[in-house]
C-alpha cells in the first residue's frame, strides 16, 4: 500500500447471531472485543477497529448489527423506489433519505449505510441454518450496494453445518469466493485463504494483505516457542523439586508430599495462565484442574537407572581430569612411572565425582533420611497436559465461550528423550519447591534440549475421542 492510499473499509454483515463480531475478534486476536453472547441482536450500532501488522493499519474493519428483518426492508427499499427506476445503490440511498430508514428499520439502515461506505464486505453465513429463505433474501439485498461480497461460512466444524449447500446456493447468487472460517475453533489455514480472498478482491491493497500474512505467520511461530518456553522451564523446575525428610517420620513425609503437590500446582497453572495470556485468550476462562496425586512423590533411589546414567558422565569427566593430572606427572618424570600416576589420577577422579556427586545423599540415607521428588510419569503428565494446552490454544477462536480446561484423560506415548530430561532433572540436588527460580538457574543448553523434546511431542498430543483439540470444551 503506497504512502498516499489509504487503508481500505471493511464491513462484516449478516443475519443476527451469526458470528459478525465473533469473526472480528479472532482476525484481531482479542477476546474483548465487542460483545459475543448466545441471544439474538447484541450488537446495536457500528463500531470500528484496525487490523494492524506491525504498526501498519492494514484495513479498517466495522462490525455492524444484524440483519433481522430482510422483508421488510425489501419492501421499503421497494416503495421508495421501483426495481427498473435506477441502481441499486441510488435505491439504497433512496431509502436511507425515508423515514422508515430511521423507524422501524434503524437497524437496518445501519448495515446498508455501511455497506455503501465499504470497499468491501464480509457476509457472515451460519453454515447450520439451511440456505433458504430471509437469508437469501438478505444477500439480494446486500448486492444492491455494488460492492465485492465474500461470504464467511461460520461454525463449519459442527456436525449440523452444510458448507456445500451454502457453496451452491451462493453460485446461483453469482457468488464465488465463498470462504470456510470458524470462529470458534480456529484455522490458520481457514484465515490465510480469507485474507487471499481479500487480496485478490482489494487487488490495489495487495502488498500490505501480503505483509499482513506474514506478520500472522511470524506471530504463530513466535507464539509456539513462547509457549514451549515455558514448558521447558516447568519441567525442568518440576523435575528438581524435593524436599528431604526423616525416614521414620510418617506425618513429616506426609507433609512434605502435601507440599510437592502444592509447589507442583501452582507451577503448572502459572505456566498455564502465562501461555493463555500470550494468545490473548482470558485467563479468567482457563480451569486449572489440579492433577490427584496420592502417591506422586516417592523416595529417590541412589540405584535408579538415571542417577547411574548422570554419575557416569560426571565421572567420565572426573576420570578425564584425574587422568590429565597424571599425565602431567608422567611428563615431568620423563615417563619413568611408566603411566602409574595417570591411572592413579582417572581413579581418583573417578572417587571424587561419585564422592561429590552422592556423598550427600548417601550421607543423608546413613542418617535415616530420604529425598522426596516428583515421580517421572507425574511430570510427564504435567508436560503433556501443557502440550496439550498449547495445541488447543492455537486451534481457538478469540469467540469461543467455553472454558479452557487443561485435560486430565490423556493418551499418548510421549518421546524417549522427555523421560531421559526428567530423570536427569530428578537426579540433582533438590530444590525446595517454593524456592524461586531465576531466569539464568536453568543452563541454556538443558533449557534447548527440553525444546527439543517438546516439538517432537506437540503432534502427538493433538485429538480427543471427541475430534475436539484437547483442552477445549464445548
Amino acid at each position: 500500500m503506497s504512502a498516499h492510499t489509504s487503508p481500505p473499509r471493511i464491513a462484516i454483515v449478516g443475519h443476527t447471531n451469526s458470528g459478525k463480531t465473533s469473526l472480528l475478534r479472532t482476525l484481531l486476536r482479542d477476546a474483548s472485543f465487542g460483545e459475543v453472547s448466545p441471544r439474538a441482536g447484541t450488537t446495536r450500532a457500528v463500531a470500528a477497529a484496525e487490523l494492524r501488522a506491525a504498526g501498519e493499519t492494514i484495513a479498517l474493519v466495522h462490525d455492524s448489527p444484524g440483519l433481522e428483518d430482510p422483508r421488510s426492508l425489501a419492501a421499503a427499499i421497494a416503495a421508495v423506489l421501483p426495481v427498473s427506476a435506477c441502481s441499486g445503490p441510488e435505491r439504497l440511498q433512496a431509502f436511507l433519505a425515508s423515514p422508515a430508514a430511521s423507524a422501524a428499520l434503524s437497524s437496518e439502515a445501519q448495515v446498508m449505510a455501511l455497506a455503501l461506505a465499504s470497499d468491501l464486505l464480509l457476509c457472515v453465513l451460519d453454515a447450520r441454518e439451511p440456505p433458504q429463505g430471509r437469508l437469501i433474501e438478505e444477500l439480494r439485498l446486500l448486492q444492491l450496494a455494488n460492492r465485492p461480497i465474500v461470504p464467511v461460512l461460520n461454525f463449519t466444524a459442527d456436525a449440523e453445518a452444510r458448507p456445500e449447500q451454502w457453496r451452491a446456493a451462493l453460485a446461483e447468487l453469482q457468488l464465488h469466493a465463498s470462504v470456510d472460517f470458524d470462529t470458534v475453533l480456529f484455522d490458520a489455514a481457514g484465515e490465510r485463504r480469507l485474507y487471499r480472498k481479500l487480496q485478490a478482491l482489494l487487488d490495489a491493497h495487495a502488498d500490505a494483505f501480503e505483509r499482513l500474512l506474514a506478520a500472522r505467520a511470524d506471530e504463530r511461530t513466535l507464539l509456539r516457542d513462547a509457549a514451549l518456553m515455558r514448558i521447558a522451564r516447568l519441567l525442568a523446575r518440576a523435575s528438581a523439586i524435593g524436599l528431604v525428610v526423616e525416614s521414620a517420620d510418617a506425618r513429616g513425609r506426609r507433609d512434605a508430599v502435601t507440599r510437592l503437590q502444592a509447589a507442583l500446582a501452582a507451577l503448572e497453572a502459572q505456566s498455564a495462565r502465562g501461555m493463555v495470556e500470550d494468545f490473548r485468550h482470558r485467563a479468567e476462562g482457563l480451569e486449572c484442574n489440579p492433577l490427584e496425586l496420592p502417591d506422586a512423590p516417592w523416595s529417590l533411589d541412589l540405584y535408579a537407572p538415571g542417577v547411574l546414567e548422570r554419575l557416569g558422565a560426571e565421572t567420565g569427566r572426573g576420570v578425564a581430569a584425574g587422568a590429565a593430572i597424571g599425565v602431567g606427572v608422567d611428563l615431568l618424570v620423563s615417563g619413568l612411572t611408566l603411566g602409574v600416576a595417570s591411572g592413579l589420577g582417572a581413579g581418583a577422579g573417578a572417587a571424587a565425582v561419585a564422592l561429590w556427586f552422592h556423598g550427600q545423599r548417601w550421607w543423608q540415607w546413613l542418617r535415616g533420611r530420604v529425598t522426596l521428588v516428583v515421580e517421572r510419569s507425574t511430570v510427564a503428565v504435567v508436560g503433556l497436559r501443557q502440550v496439550a494446552l498449547l495445541h488447543a490454544l492455537e486451534h481457538r477462536g478469540h469467540a469461543s465461550l467455553a472454558p479452557i480446561r487443561l485435560a486430565a484423560d490423556l493418551a499418548t506415548t510421549r518421546p524417549k528423550a522427555i523421560d531421559r530430561l526428567i530423570e536427569r532433572g530428578r537426579c540433582l540436588p533438590p530444590r525446595d519447591p517454593n524456592e524461586t527460580l531465576g531466569e539464568a538457574e536453568i543452563p541454556a543448553e538443558e533449557l534447548a534440549a527440553w525444546m527439543e523434546a517438546l516439538r517432537a511431542w506437540l503432534p502427538t498430543a493433538q485429538p480427543t475421542s471427541t475430534g475436539m483439540p484437547v483442552g477445549v470444551a464445548q
